[in-house]
């Protein structure tokens, strides 16, 4: 089960998707608010509401794939209902993307608030800016910058209160005292040029969670499943075959 970060949608995963799905069922979930899924703004409020969203529609006992935002959501319906999910891929996520006392690895408050306030002003500018943001760091960026631009286009444009709920979600969620609750078997894929996550947060990651498995993926930034897919494929397959 595969969730995409804030602004895209379920097509970011196309390449990776097709090759899975030649020996698992593969379900892509688009956030609410994202590509073709509805938005409900009494319903979909806070992190918890997204979590459960997708709780409700994902296979039981399935593997997790989150990227970015999709990772944050992820590893809160891990933490909300652990028996239901089998396994946890958490793709250049983190347990807070602010960096505050207790997860000192992530961005600056005011550079989430410029982007919320930017979003109400020009949400098509802002969300291209957020996606060069991504690729920032990467010798690849150009490429993936285009690949990233080509798979949004596949779906309708995102809700702008879904956008807003997206980045509030961002600028609110800290797991890092949780983390500790997580009992699933899970693999954090870190890029070694990410900008947005850096890599920095693994050795906190580690100390926090003794359990999880921790890859950094050399000269990739924040879309290592697009920059490098063979290397995360492949450490997303042996991740799976291992009991």
């Amino acid at each position: 089960m595969l969730l995409h970060g804030w602004g895209m949608n379920s097509a970011v995963w196309a390449d990776i998707a097709t090759i899975l799905a030649q020996n698992f069922r593969v379900t892509l979930i688009d956030l609410p608010g994202h590509g073709l899924s509805p938005w409900d703004h009494n319903k979909f409020t806070n992190i918890q509401s997204w979590a459960e969203g997708c709780l409700q529609i994902a296979p039981p006992h399935a593997i997790w794939i989150g990227w970015s935002l999709g990772g944050t959501i992820s590893l809160k319906a891990a933490l909300l209902k652990p028996r239901y999910i089998k396994k946890l891929v958490l793709v250049t996520a983190t347990p807070s993307f602010l960096s505050n006392a207790t997860w000192p690895f992530g961005l600056a408050t005011n550079t989430l608030e410029r982007f919320l306030h930017n979003l109400n002003t020009n949400w098509a500018e802002t969300l291209g800016n957020f996606l060069t943001l991504q690729v920032s760091g990467s010798k690849m960026a150009r490429p993936v910058l285009r690949t990233l631009r080509q798979r949004l286009a596949k779906s309708p444009s995102p809700n702008l209160q879904a956008l807003n709920i997206g980045l509030q979600i961002l600028q609110h969620t800290n797991l890092a005292q949780q983390i500790s609750d997580l009992k699933i078997p899970n693999l954090w894929l870190y890029g070694e040029r990410d900008t947005l996550v850096p890599k920095q947060g693994a050795i906190t990651l580690a100390h926090l969670l003794p359990t999880a498995q921790i890859h950094i993926i050399q000269d990739a930034a924040h879309a290592p499943f697009i920059s490098h897919p063979e290397q995360a494929l492949q450490l997303l397959q042996q991740f799976i075959a291992k009991r």
